[in-house]
């Protein structure tokens, strides 16, 4: 990743994040949605945001909240038009990051082994 991609893919991650906080969505409840990790594409027209989904009560709200963020995938384009100063607008793939549950299943596995 160059540095353009570098510095364009950190400001999607400021933009996207303040969007999160100001639009906080209703079917997320209380739960703590973070951006992981921002790739944009060499050219500039795609990019892929990962998302941890935290503090919720179990997998269903999980899936709730990620389908709710995917639904808004138009405001949150809107939003990167509107904050960030791009010829070509990307297009958005929401994906979600799972290396948080994976860490903690590992956890998990390695004290039940002691």
């Amino acid at each position: 990743m160059n540095i353009r991609q570098k510095k364009i893919s950190e400001e999607i991650k400021r933009v996207v994040s303040e969007y999160f906080i100001i639009n906080a969505l209703k079917k997320c409840g209380n739960s703590l949605v973070t951006i992981t990790k921002v790739d944009i594409s060499p050219d500039l027209r795609n990019v892929k945001i990962f998302i941890s989904i935290l503090n919720v009560q179990n997998d269903i709200e999980q899936e709730e909240c990620f389908n709710a963020i995917i639904k808004n995938r138009k405001q949150i384009k809107k939003a990167i038009s509107d904050n960030l100063a791009l010829r070509n607008i990307p297009e958005i793939t929401i994906k979600k990051d799972e290396s948080y549950n994976k860490a903690e299943k590992i956890k998990r596995l390695l004290r039940d082994i002691k």
